[in-house]
């Protein structure tokens, strides 16, 4: 098993990099683009977000398209190649991550979905905050679920986690619900003592990021009053009224017509999943599974504006759910009935 996992992973890497290559060539979204002059202007005359440029998000992005510079030079493409590498890096780690439950072809099936729909997702989805902090949402379920695999290390898994929510914070505030819910869940999480405890220690390390942030804003004269202003009262009495037309929210999951029906057909054969899965979720996991299923797609149909990157998150984990139904139409098709 060990032998085929391995090679399906080699499989998974090569496919993804031949579909990432694409995106390669694609220019920057206007938010994007603002990003990299945002870091430019950072890198070259040491101009602060919020300070020396202006945007209304928080600033964990900007920070992305500053270290893709250092990496990669002051052309576009270096965002474009820093995240060609985080995307490969993931389709890795989804493989790995999905095998925890479904066979190896499965899983393998889950992470080519994602390049797949995150190549043809366009400019509105490359390299934007809202797929970062889906990544990281994922990420920190991993950890979690390493709290209950190793009986050692707990508190060490715990800091990882809330490190890693930490940093999807400053991404993209809107998901400290999701975040919020795996708390709740590592309060729940079954067969582990001390759990108050690394309740406290996931809470503090996920305040790190945000606090690193307010505290160099701190230091620097009028620079809280100027983050504050962009990024939330501006949001809150500019941003946060608009609203786009409905008939773009079923645009958008018109564009996902490959996924959505083949999640809605393992939904209704969730009594098959067990041909294509080596071990049944517990009911702590599929609670978290599906809590934070139904909370993503509320969040980002809350903020009415249905952009392709505001339901990334969501379509991040049904893509495991649409390979099962995937794997139940093939296998109709193999024995019809």
């Amino acid at each position: 098993m060990t032998l085929v996992k391995d090679r399906l992973l080699y499989v998974v890497l090569l496919a993804s990099a031949a579909m990432l290559s694409l995106m390669v060539i694609k220019p920057l979204a206007f938010d994007n683009a603002l990003y990299q002059t945002m870091a430019l202007d950072l890198y070259r005359y040491g101009k602060i977000p919020y300070l020396g440029s202006w945007d209304q998000n928080f600033p964990g992005i900007i920070y992305i398209h500053y270290l893709s510079i250092l990496l990669f030079g002051t052309t576009d493409l270096s965002i474009r190649w820093l995240d060609l590498i985080l995307q490969l890096a993931f389709a890795g780690f989804l493989y790995r991550f999905w095998s925890q439950w479904l066979r190896p072809t499965t899983a393998a099936l889950s992470a080519l979905l994602y390049v797949a729909y995150y190549v043809s997702g366009g400019p509105l989805l490359l390299a934007q905050r809202d797929v970062y902090s889906g990544m990281l949402i994922v990420l920190t379920c991993y950890l979690l679920l390493q709290i209950r695999a190793r009986e050692t290390k707990a508190f060490w898994w715990c800091g990882f986690a809330g490190l890693s929510s930490g940093l999807g914070l400053v991404l993209r505030p809107t998901v400290a619900l999701q975040f919020g819910i795996l708390l709740i869940g590592l309060l729940f999480l079954p067969s582990r003592p001390r759990k108050s405890l690394l309740a406290l220690i996931f809470i503090f390390t996920f305040l790190i990021p945000l606090g690193m942030v307010l505290a160099y804003y701190a230091s620097i004269p009028g620079g809280l009053e100027a983050f504050y202003t962009a990024t939330i009262r501006w949001n809150l009495d500019v941003y946060a009224p608009l609203h786009m037309e409905l008939y773009l929210l079923a645009e958008q999951f018109a564009r996902r017509a490959f996924l959505v029906p083949l999640a809605i057909v393992a939904v209704i054969r969730w009594r098959t999943w067990g041909l294509f899965s080596v071990r049944t979720p517990d009911r702590w996991e599929i609670g978290i599974y599906i809590t934070l299923c139904v909370s993503l797609l509320l969040t980002a149909l809350g903020m009415r504006k249905y952009f392709d990157y505001h339901f990334a998150p969501f379509f991040i984990l049904l893509m495991p759910v649409a390979a099962l139904g995937i794997e139940i139409v093939a296998e109709r098709f193999r024995r019809p009935v």
